[in-house]
């Protein structure tokens, strides 16, 4: 999910991508658990709103995220309630984003 990609919405008509869309994007829930996925080239890697409770990020490969240019996309972007990383590997946003690797 990234600005320079489309996708067809309901109507099968073709959309483009905001600048800030996610990889993943959780706006609610309890005891999620994200696990051993690579999150690579979206606006935000993973997205997260305080609607989410007890979130675990474990084992991911994060990198390449963000847009050349902008200081307000990031590899990660979470507010969960209750959010714990463990074992991730982050790797560099992607050429010219002036992001950061983890804003929580």
């Amino acid at each position: 999910a990234h600005s320079g990609f489309s996708f067809n919405d309901d109507n099968g008509n073709p959309q483009s991508y905001v600048n800030n869309a996610a990889c993943l994007q959780i706006e609610q829930g309890k005891h999620i658990e994200f696990v051993g996925n690579e999150i690579e080239g979206c606006g935000n890697g993973i997205f997260i709103t305080p609607g989410a409770e007890d979130v675990l990020i474990e084992s991911n490969y994060i990198d390449g995220n963000g847009n050349s240019g902008s200081i307000y996309e990031h590899n990660t972007y979470t507010e969960a309630v209750g959010i714990t990383y463990r074992y991730n590997r982050f790797g560099p946003l992607c050429d010219g984003c002036g992001g950061d690797n983890l804003k929580d």
